[in-house]
């Protein structure tokens, strides 16, 4: 069978559960009426880490476009690619509007709500590197 959409049951047919179950969730359905794949759908166009499958030349046109300058503390990095990174405004992987996509070095994004744990996956050569171009920009 395949994912149930919240359309598939009318909204004046839903009970009380089915509007805490959709305010929640955005479905209609708790997830033991569905199996995890109706209940949290992937779709075709997503990657398993949940970005679009396009997003690998979504984000480098990004970095191209904003001269692959941080928006946050302006340092340029052409020769690490890693250490630029483009982040979701909102938090949404799959809303690449241009609006919400933020070119952002690996420390400016580990500053982002949600995002700390970032700074630990920066490693301490890096970090040195980072810390350098910034006070070359000032």
């Amino acid at each position: 069978m395949g994912p149930r959409l919240h359309d598939e049951l009318g909204q004046d047919d839903w009970d009380s559960e089915n509007w805490s179950n959709y305010l929640k969730t955005g479905s209609p359905y708790s997830p033991d009426e569905l199996t995890e794949e109706e209940f949290w759908p992937s779709g075709p166009d997503l990657r398993p880490d949940g970005y679009t499958a396009d997003w690998d030349k979504i984000s480098s046109s990004v970095r191209i476009k904003k001269g692959y300058r941080c928006e946050k503390c302006k340092v340029i990095i052409k020769d690490r690619p890693k250490l630029l990174h483009v982040h979701h405004v909102n938090r949404d992987k799959t809303d690449n509007a241009t609006q919400n996509l933020m070119v952002l070095c690996a420390i400016c994004h580990s500053e982002q709500d949600g995002h700390g744990h970032l700074y630990e996956q920066i490693m301490r050569e890096d970090l040195a590197y980072l810390l350098a171009l910034r006070r070359l920009t000032k």
